[in-house]
């Protein structure tokens, strides 16, 4: 008898735990939802295919030089496809307090030369391209993060252009493997600090 009520008591306990543990991720879920602004929820669009791209050093978004190139050759390869597909490209707004900036780099002037040096004497972790780096994966996390709340769906795209190349691999060490369906970098100077 004695026997039975414990075991009783025990599966009450479990049932109860898990009860509460679905309550809480339900919760939280709708937490997660409220917890961001009219302009971010106007970036989680619901598509076959959601292309994430990070631009590289120096680049503004939307850059001619990294983006409109990206976009132009899916927008070839899927325009015809019967696919809907959209893009969102890291700096266009903050996503848990961090917006990618992708400080310029190269010895035009002292800032972008201190931005190479400490990039190459840290190997790309620290300084202010190590910082760019960071809020782009966190960035990068976050907004994936979001989207799979809300289109869990659409398959996102990860793909980045130096610097950008390095968000995206850094990206690649955080996120559930299950939530990204392809990722693509392009001179990844990772490769080489």
């Amino acid at each position: 008898m004695e026997l039975k009520r414990h075991f009783f008591r025990n599966v009450n306990l479990k049932f109860l735990a898990v009860t509460f543990t679905l309550l809480l991720s339900n919760t939280l879920c709708v937490y997660q939802a409220n917890s961001i602004s009219d302009e971010q929820r106007s970036y989680l669009d619901c598509t076959n295919f959601k292309f994430v791209f990070a631009r590289g050093s120096g680049a503004e978004v939307g850059s001619a030089r990294d983006f409109q190139p990206f976009k132009a050759a899916v927008d070839e390869v899927f325009g015809d496809s019967g696919y809907t597909y959209s893009f969102y490209e890291l700096g266009t707004t903050a996503w848990s307090g961090h917006s990618y900036p992708a400080p310029g780099i190269g010895i035009s002037t002292f800032e972008r030369f201190t931005t190479s040096l400490g990039a190459l004497l840290s190997g790309g972790e620290m300084h202010a391209y190590g910082d760019s780096v960071y809020s782009g994966t966190v960035e990068a996390k976050t907004y994936i993060w979001q989207l799979r709340g809300v289109c869990p769906n659409t398959k996102v795209v990860l793909a980045g252009y130096s610097q950008g190349a390095q968000v995206v691999s850094s990206t690649l060490q955080i996120v559930d493997p299950n939530w990204i369906y392809a990722a693509l970098t392009f001179g990844d100077p990772k490769l080489y600090l």
